[in-house]
């Protein structure tokens, strides 16, 4: 038997936010070869990605299903501005590689919520009725950049924003629809906007 069979596995805890039952709970995640095969199943999904939270540590990840969106009967939570589907799990990073996050349960819970905010409820089922998805896609030239966002983007931005803007967005919107106006040119606006804030905080390269 080799050494590394005889050792102890290695493991390391991540917070689980499960919105189907609406809980936050912490969990073992084993490290090595089958790291990733267990995230799955915690999970419950064949593809992952990563968002990096403005709370927390530096390094700090969400791990979500990478599919979740296009999913049936998906459940969904909301933090930082932005709704995510599906579970998720809460990491740390230590270098390259995922570890236990400082993060309190309790902590990590008052920035988790699994209800809509009133604002993100309305904006959301007016679009629905609109029959405008959140795949929808603006193309902008930003400086000779290819900056593309999406209105789901755009949504999540508005979101995060204080509760003034959040009002003269809407206001505005009901100002289009009033009218019979194109909303779409006014997310079209919305979207540039966060283009060129993409482009001037250097997330972007030059084409």
């Amino acid at each position: 038997m080799s050494r590394g069979e005889n050792m102890t596995k290695s493991t390391y805890s991540a917070i689980l936010i499960d919105p189907f039952t609406q809980t936050i709970l912490s969990v073992n995640v084993e490290r090595g070869k089958n790291e990733l095969k267990n995230i799955y199943s915690l999970l419950g999904c064949s593809m992952i990605e990563t968002v990096s939270p403005s709370f927390g540590n530096n390094g700090d990840r969400l791990v979500v299903d990478e599919e979740g969106l296009f999913k049936e009967d998906q459940a969904c939570f909301y933090t930082d501005g932005l709704k995510l589907y599906g579970k998720a799990l809460y990491v740390g990073t230590r270098g390259s590689l995922f570890d236990t996050p400082e993060i309190s349960i309790e902590e990590l819970g008052a920035k988790i919520n699994f209800n809509a905010d009133p604002f993100r409820g309305w904006l959301e089922t007016f679009l629905d009725e609109k029959g405008i998805g959140v795949e929808h896609t603006f193309e902008y030239d930003i400086s000779n950049n290819f900056v593309m966002v999406s209105v789901g983007a755009i949504v999540d931005q508005v979101c995060y924003s204080d509760a003034h803007t959040k009002e003269t967005v809407k206001q505005k919107i009901v100002e289009i629809d009033f009218v019979n106006g194109n909303v779409l040119d006014f997310f079209s606006f919305l979207g540039k906007y966060i283009a060129q804030q993409q482009v001037q905080s250097g997330c972007l390269k030059s084409a």
